[in-house]
């Protein structure tokens, strides 16, 4: 159905119309402009079109799609609840051929819950999972738990810093920097000290925005400064962070 808000009209769609699962927990678009739309029933790849989609029938590990990411090569990675896949694309051109390159008990990533995707500028991906954080090289894996320094090992976010190329970590114990000299801890507060962060975002000026269950963070190094109900926030609880094109920053 069709719903108008603010002059837009917003179409909804199912599995009656194609999708593989009614409760979508990602999306995103490929280099040929097609949405990916993970769902815990599989995953759903739109053309503006039609709908087709890819279960376990077809390869994947699981079902269970937690989240989509699509590296700067186009390749499509899904986070589920049995590791971790890549879309490998056999047409090149039209990419209508589709398999899959499982990393699982073989390639380190057996029994992970895959929470958090991104990639460096040195092409490595990095996975957040309920088990620590992995970097994967294209050969191998490098596996950064609380031994080596993490403030914990359930991760909640990963993200590059476009600034510094450093990956900025987000766990159930706090906020983590990974960088050439190793693994820095950050106490973002006396109240949130240890506390998870849920959610991470960088801004174009160099701002790492932190997401908690206390509230919204902004660390400008070496300070962190915070929003709360006061400054206007509705809900401690902050998610999803965003900023668009007109330089606003949405807070979920």
């Amino acid at each position: 159905c069709a719903l108008p808000i603010y002059g837009r009209i917003f179409s909804t769609f199912t599995k009656k119309h194609g999708l593989a699962g009614d409760n979508v927990t990602s999306l995103t678009k490929d280099k040929n402009g097609n949405l990916w739309i993970a769902t815990t029933e599989g995953i759903t790849i739109f053309d503006g079109k039609t709908f087709s989609s890819l279960t376990t029938k077809k390869g994947l590990p699981s079902n269970n799609i937690s989240l989509i990411y699509a590296d700067k090569n186009g390749n499509i990675w899904l986070g589920t609840d049995s590791g971790v896949s890549k879309i490998v694309f056999e047409n090149k051109t039209h990419q209508d051929n589709k398999s899959f390159d499982n990393y699982s008990v073989v390639k380190g990533i057996y029994d992970s819950l895959i929470t958090s995707i991104t990639e460096d500028a040195n092409g490595n991906i990095w996975f957040g999972t309920n088990k620590g954080v992995l970097k994967y090289d294209g050969m191998s894996l490098k596996k950064f738990t609380t031994k080596d320094g993490l403030s914990g090992n359930q991760i909640h976010s990963v993200i590059k810093d476009e600034h510094s190329n450093d990956i900025w970590v987000g766990t159930n114990g706090g906020l983590n920097q990974i960088s050439e000299n190793g693994i820095k801890r950050f106490k973002v507060s006396e109240v949130n000290n240890g506390a998870p962060v849920k959610t991470l975002f960088v801004d174009e000026e160099g701002n790492l925005w932190l997401g908690t269950f206390n509230g919204l963070y902004r660390f400008r190094d070496p300070a962190f400064s915070t929003f709360v109900a006061k400054d206007g926030l509705t809900n401690p609880a902050v998610f999803p962070i965003f900023r668009d094109r007109k330089n606003n920053l949405w807070i979920g």
